[in-house]
């Protein structure tokens, strides 16, 4: 509704302002371009952001648009509800290859709790194509976030509380902040695998 591409959502970026009913706000707009009337239809092209969270037509350095917000949020969603990021491989080309390709799996035991309708929500936001995405009046219209996610998410934080996988969660945060691609570091070609810098 505020025409603005944030172009940075991510878990740093959302502070908790409720902790009764898990409200939120986002913050950093340092990154965030403001657009016009033709707000889904403009286009940007920089490559910012932060790569855990970035969609595909960023890494592609394809013109973009809004809905990179909306994968950013499918993102959040993810680890949100699983103290886990998407995409996740070996080595930062395979984590690449995935998300290129749109490969979110949801196979671990933390998935058992979540309903179908999240995970569904989680696939629809992390839509390879942007004409597949919901926009964010569509998402906000979800049937789960219209049910009451917060006792969802707060139910599957407080399993992980239970278990060792939110306790190392902030190591994988800087194991994977400092093992994924920079822009100095290499390009990516249209197979999305790595190619020499230049």
């Amino acid at each position: 509704s505020k025409s603005i591409v944030h172009r940075d959502v991510k878990l740093e970026n959302v502070l908790l302002r409720d902790k009764d009913t898990l409200s939120v706000k986002l913050a950093d707009f340092g990154l965030s371009k403001t657009t016009g009337p033709n707000f889904e239809r403009e286009a940007l092209n920089s490559q910012v952001g932060t790569y855990m969270y970035m969609a595909p037509e960023i890494l592609k350095n394809k013109m973009y648009g809004p809905k990179v917000d909306m994968w950013a949020a499918g993102v959040l969603l993810y680890v949100f509800l699983s103290a886990n990021f998407p995409f996740q491989s070996s080595d930062d080309v395979g984590r690449l290859r995935k998300l290129l390709h749109g490969q979110v799996e949801m196979t671990d035991a933390c998935w058992d709790n979540v309903s179908v309708r999240a995970k569904d929500l989680i696939r629809s936001l992390l839509q390879v194509e942007t004409e597949d995405r919901p926009t964010a009046d569509q998402a906000l219209g979800n049937q789960w976030v219209l049910s009451n996610p917060p006792e969802e998410v707060e139910g599957a934080w407080m399993a992980l509380l239970m278990s060792s996988r939110l306790r190392s969660f902030d190591g994988r945060v800087r194991e994977l902040n400092g093992d994924w691609l920079s822009p100095s570091q290499t390009r990516l070609s249209r197979s999305g695998c790595r190619t020499s810098p230049r």
